[in-house]
């Protein structure tokens, strides 16, 4: 059961990440609106959609079947993807909104069914692997999107993006879920949403998210003066694979293990840019973007879990989840705002990567050594 929840998940990450980052161009053709800074603004709403169901998701997820929830939240995502091709641009807020609530609803829950069916003593291994398959699917939702944008209408995009959830909700209906009696949750709770102890955690996710967004939209933009983009980003996702030989070869055996895969990981990102103009080494940025984010990623999930209770768990998750998320959109905003200018963008880049180098060093990790509380 724990490999269909993964291939639905990694489906899902897919999806999302096969039009999100090209929304501001498809709604700026759409509109015809005065700038794709506006259309990029317009993203704001789908941060609303996100941050508007957080308070709930306890709720939620106690209310109603796991299994319910999972597939009501991707023919929602499903369907509010297909809508952009047939409404005016005056129901695009109201749509970024509604895609934020269902890609909340549908991340979230995915995590929560990894965690419910996995053995205890494998939870954490659990937690690193569903949220390595949506790393996996957002880097192959970019590879899609490189291929898809440039050569095909807006359309077809929407039509790839819709799709994958549905195939996605195949793998979910084949699930067997215990019966879960409802345990009586409030209607809010903001302590269900974003986890309190882990708030130099959230802080660090959104920034390093933001960087990695940013750069990734950069790379695409400055590769395909010159390359097929696809091709870059199939290094990506090489780096991305080879982190897991360099953890289990390497890191995994040594002393402080945490510090060192999360400093090694913001580093690999932090030097991807830079080396992007040695022209001797084309593809070598991309491989150490990939490493950097398959290195760092499943430690912040490590951060998040082991400074929460026992009953915090899926509050961890769900928090680092949502944090990414708000990371990845921002990066995003970021870039199309100001990608009228290359050299802005890489100070906004080397700026925010700095900023979240130091608040590891000096603060996240730092107060992970002090309030850790599992090993």
């Amino acid at each position: 059961m724990f490999i269909k929840v993964c291939i639905a998940n990694l489906l899902l990450y897919t999806s999302l990440y096969t039009l999100l980052p090209v929304l501001p161009a498809i709604m700026h053709s759409i509109s015809n609106s005065s700038s794709i800074q506006h259309a990029a603004l317009l993203l704001f709403y789908f941060l609303g959609g996100v941050l508007l169901t957080g308070p709930f998701l306890s709720y939620i997820q106690d209310r109603f079947q796991h299994k319910s929830i999972a597939v009501f939240s991707y023919l929602g995502l499903s369907v509010t993807a297909l809508l952009f091709t047939g409404v005016s641009h005056q129901w695009f807020p109201l749509l970024l909104m509604a895609y934020g609530v269902f890609s909340t609803l549908s991340t979230s829950i995915g995590i929560t069914i990894a965690i419910d069916i996995s053995p205890s003593e494998l939870r954490n291994f659990g937690n690193k692997t569903i949220t390595w398959t949506g790393s996996i699917g957002f880097l192959l939702g970019i590879i899609l999107c490189c291929i898809l944008f440039p050569t095909q209408s807006n359309f077809t995009l929407i039509y790839a993006s819709a799709s994958l959830p549905l195939i996605g909700i195949l793998f979910l209906l084949t699930l067997k879920l215990h019966f879960r009696a409802p345990m009586g949750s409030g209607l809010l709770h903001l302590d269900r949403f974003l986890l309190p102890r882990g708030w130099p955690f959230i802080i660090n996710s959104i920034t390093l998210a933001t960087v990695i967004s940013c750069t990734i939209a950069l790379f695409y933009h400055l590769a395909s003066t010159t390359t097929p983009p696809a091709l870059y980003f199939i290094f990506l996702i090489s780096g991305y694979l080879s982190s897991a030989f360099v953890v289990f070869s390497f890191l995994q055996r040594i002393s402080r293990r945490v510090f060192i895969q999360a400093f090694v990981g913001i580093l690999c990102i932090g030097l991807s840019y830079p080396l992007f103009a040695i022209p001797e080494f084309p593809y070598l940025p991309n491989y150490l973007l990939g490493l950097g984010i398959g290195l760092i990623v499943p430690e912040f999930i490590s951060l998040f879990v082991k400074v929460s209770t026992h009953c915090q768990r899926g509050t961890a998750n769900t928090s680092q989840s949502i944090s990414w998320e708000i990371g990845l959109t921002l990066g995003l905003i970021a870039y199309y705002y100001i990608q009228e200018s290359e050299m802005e963008t890489l100070q906004f880049i080397l700026a925010t990567g700095g900023f979240s180098i130091l608040f590891f060093l000096f603060i996240s990790y730092p107060y992970f050594r002090r309030y850790q509380i599992r090993r």
